[in-house]
């Protein structure tokens, strides 16, 4: 985790103690940075839950990592961006989520269009191939039929 700014002397001691594992200091960075974090995502995710999720991704992420904080660098800016990347990757996601569905939706309505027809066949086909009398061993097929 690299920071750009250098961080003023307070921001770099909570930096530093959080680095050391002491959670009142990461709890003192998350009351003083999640509501605004949060308003922030918003503008990107246009949910209050979704914000709060990736801003909790964030904190997650910061103590997970907190042995490669830099102490010189700047928190402020250092969770702005996570946050700003966090929420564009789920941005990013949703879109291709979304692009699949639809695809999705796409083909299961050409393929419903000629599912029966295909279904009428291969059973017309089977039926005669392996002499199945009509009535017998459809096994949930007529559900195509129709």
């Amino acid at each position: 985790m690299e920071h750009r700014h250098t961080a003023n002397n307070g921001e770099s001691l909570l930096i530093q103690r959080i680095k050391e594992g002491e959670e009142y200091a990461f709890e003192i960075a998350f009351l003083k940075y999640h509501s605004p974090l949060c308003r922030f995502t918003w503008k990107y995710l246009r949910s209050k839950a979704l914000s709060r999720e990736i801003v909790q991704e964030v904190f997650a992420d910061v103590w997970e990592d907190r042995e490669d904080l830099d102490p010189d660098g700047h928190l402020r800016g250092f969770l702005y961006e996570m946050a700003r990347n966090k929420a564009l990757n789920y941005i990013k996601h949703q879109k291709i989520v979304d692009d699949y569905i639809s695809e999705a939706r796409q083909r299961k309505k050409v393929s419903s269009k000629t599912g029966s027809s295909l279904m009428k066949q291969i059973w017309t086909n089977s039926n005669r191939r392996y002499g199945i009398r009509s009535g017998h061993c459809r096994h949930g097929v007529d559900r195509y039929l129709n």
